[in-house]
């Protein structure tokens, strides 16, 4: 458990030198290590939103891991982490969104993916970036 809270450490560090608000990894059954690099939760093989998680990981926040409702004791049992359900992925990316109204900042997704905030709100838009896993752009 050490090593995921050094890890997750590690990266809210980084956040604030690359004017950045938080991290987004997406994982599924084929890409869990970008979630399995911050804790022990491995999406489960599947064809529905078992095989999908996401951590959320803010600059001054705790970091939460989302997955399914059918995961939701498996996931508890295996992280340090708050775990919600992944259908309320939207509303706290919001909520934090709210409480970090610098338009400046964004949140990096991994892989490929930059939410931005939007300069007159809070709320956050998705745009392609260079599909690199760890992309700062």
């Amino acid at each position: 458990m050490q090593e995921y809270l050094q890890r997750v450490a590690r990266v809210r560090a980084a956040l604030g030198p690359a004017n950045l608000v938080g991290l987004v990894a997406f994982g599924d059954c084929w890409r869990g290590a970008n979630v399995s690099y911050f804790n022990q939760f491995r999406p489960m093989d599947g064809v529905s939103d078992i095989a999908n998680a996401v951590v959320f990981i803010g600059i001054d926040s705790e970091p939460v891991l989302f997955v399914s409702e059918q995961c939701l004791g498996y996931a508890s049992s295996v992280t340090g982490f708050e775990v919600c359900l992944i259908r309320q992925k939207g509303e706290r990316l919001r909520r934090f969104a709210k409480a970090h109204p610098f338009p400046a900042k964004r949140v990096v997704t991994a892989p490929g993916w930059i939410w931005k905030k939007k300069r007159r709100g809070s709320d956050l838009t998705t745009k392609p970036c260079c599909a690199k896993t760890w992309c700062s752009h």
